[in-house]
């Protein structure tokens, strides 16, 4: 009887910690349990089915997922849809052959919801679209009260005219609260760029705005996306591909983001030419220079079709502006023949001036002088994961490279092989392999073997100066 009566926050906080059986189970214990219970269970939605199924049985159409057609929803049905659908905090839906939802059920749902919104207390959505139909569907299912959208557009099933009709409709909802919007398209380059007037419109004056990231979204100069972007002071997070940018232009740009954003904490930026052709466009540390006037950056991921190594002073400044940097990424478009990398020596100049690094990708050249173990002159002290991007080594150099490497970085460094430039959580993971995998296997297990041995050489004078 006592716990039946705790106050109706703390069981919320309860439930909030339990699995879907718990809540389950808890739901019918009581009245008042029972709303608690059933506001966690339909807080977080994997797809729209479970609210679908509440309107009777559904059956699998050319058209998509709809109601039988024999099926009469009452007005007490459409109240129960209703009474669950406030529940929904959290939606994600994917639009994949055997979840697509029928035009003639979202109608359905638009006509009983009139002057209403369908899910008036969703707070996050995440949307995977493949088909030009269910593009119109996002803005049927928005609310007011969103704070986050992402939705992932696949190339392949949807024209990019839908795309941009989706986005018209998006921008004239009221959306006070939206904090963080996420987009992602598989469009080749130069194509997409006709999204940037469409995605400047949808994101003008969300003044509460504090992250945008835009995955493979190609920000042009005529497009107006990067001007909106720079329209918010209060912007932490900045994620996109600027396209077709000369050297110049694209200084400018992040000379004026720089300006616009001094707040920001992490940014993934890329440089690329309309043309992807082999030559495509260098990136130099003098065109991203700007960015150090943002002091608090901790995570910075910046690429380009081929890359100008940063030479020792550029990599100082670097750990001078950003005394915060926790991840650095600075890659390369093209393939290792076309584009070596940094020489392998200057990945002693970022353990040096940048102690606070837990994650570095670049790719390297380890073709160069490669100094031996009693000329390393600096560590990495907090490292955790070295990405090498492709590095390809040469005949006969692996020795000198593992052991470079193992006095440069500690025994607790995962060595990765391949580097995802966005802000995914498996930005460091191995996806696609090591691009020499017999030379680099080898190298990393003599790395560990190496840092065994120091391991145990320290005991061993550790324990003969004991004794």
């Amino acid at each position: 009887m006592i716990n039946a009566l705790l106050p109706i926050e703390l069981l919320s906080k309860i439930f909030e910690k339990s699995d879907k059986k718990g809540c389950a189970a808890a739901a019918i214990v009581c009245r008042r349990w029972s709303n608690a219970a059933l506001d966690e269970l339909w807080r977080s939605l994997p797809s729209l089915m479970p609210l679908l199924n509440l309107l009777g049985p559904i059956e699998n159409t050319t058209m998509g997922k709809d109601l039988r057609p024999d099926v009469v929803v009452t007005e007490g049905t459409w109240e129960v849809f209703k009474g669950y659908a406030k529940r929904v905090r959290v939606l994600a839906q994917y639009d994949s052959h055997d979840a697509l939802i029928s035009t003639g059920l979202v109608l359905r749902i638009v006509s009983a919801h009139l002057g209403q919104t369908v899910l008036p207390n969703l707070r996050e959505a995440d949307w995977s679209l493949s088909n030009d139909d269910t593009t119109y569907q996002v803005a049927v299912f928005c609310s007011p009260s969103l704070e986050i959208i992402s939705l992932q557009i696949a190339n392949d099933g949807i024209d990019v005219r839908m795309v941009q009709r989706m986005l018209v409709s998006l921008s004239s909802l009221p959306l006070p609260h939206l904090r963080v919007i996420r987009i992602s398209t598989e469009y080749p380059r130069g194509t997409d760029a006709l999204l940037n007037e469409a995605l400047s419109a949808f994101i003008k004056n969300r003044e509460t705005l504090s992250e945008m990231r835009l995955q493979a979204v190609q920000m042009t100069p005529d497009g107006g996306l990067l001007e909106a972007a720079c329209s918010f002071s209060q912007l932490r997070v900045l994620e996109g591909d600027l396209v077709g940018f000369t050297g110049t232009s694209f200084r400018s740009a992040l000379e004026d983001l720089a300006s616009a954003c001094p707040l920001l904490e992490a940014v993934s930026l890329g440089k690329g030419g309309l043309d992807t052709g082999i030559q495509g466009e260098t990136l130099t540390f003098g065109e991203v220079e700007p960015l150090l006037r943002c002091r608090r950056l901790e995570d910075v991921r910046i690429w380009g079709d081929t890359l100008e190594s940063f030479q020792e002073d550029d990599i100082r400044r670097i750990g001078d502006a950003w005394p915060r940097l926790t991840t650095l990424i600075i890659g390369s478009r093209a393939e290792p023949s076309q584009d070596a990398g940094a020489p392998l020596l200057r990945l002693m100049d970022y353990a040096y001036h940048l102690p606070t690094l837990r994650r570095f990708a670049c790719r390297f050249d380890c073709l160069g002088q490669i100094p031996s173990a009693d000329e390393v002159t600096a560590r990495f002290k907090r490292l955790r994961i070295l990405g090498l991007e492709e590095s390809i080594i040469p005949s006969g150099r692996l020795t000198s490279v593992a052991e470079f490497l193992a006095m440069v970085c500690g025994p607790e460094v995962k060595f990765t092989s391949s580097v995802n430039s966005w802000f995914s959580e498996r930005a460091f993971e191995d996806e696609d392999g090591w691009a020499e995998p017999d030379e680099w296997d080898q190298v990393e297990a003599m790395i560990r073997a190496i840092h065994r041995a120091q391991i145990g050489y320290s005991r061993l004078v550790s324990d003969s100066a004991v004794a």
